[in-house]
């Protein structure tokens, strides 16, 4: 059996990516949602936060953000590719 992923449309429509990933979507949109509506990502986007605000974004939301990917990918480092189905 092939497992090779090929995307068969535009990059932004999920109808071009496996099903499982609009599953994932489906099942996250409303923590999305409360994310995106958050009161400081809010005015962060509409640019009212306070200078104080900012600031305690930046020091203490920012290195969550800024560190993901590096967490992320030292735990795909542990998986094989097209190692066992599930894995």
């Amino acid at each position: 059996m092939d497992i090779t992923f090929q995307r068969t449309g535009n990059l932004k429509e999920i109808a071009s990516y496996p099903a499982w990933l609009g599953e994932v979507l489906d099942d996250t949109a409303d923590l999305k949602q409360r994310i995106v509506n958050h009161p400081v990502i809010a005015a962060m986007s509409e640019a009212r936060l306070e200078e104080q605000q900012a600031q305690a974004f930046l020091i203490n939301g920012w290195p969550v953000v800024e560190q993901f990917p590096q967490y992320m990918a030292m735990n795909l480092q542990k998986l094989r590719y097209g190692g066992s189905r599930g894995h």
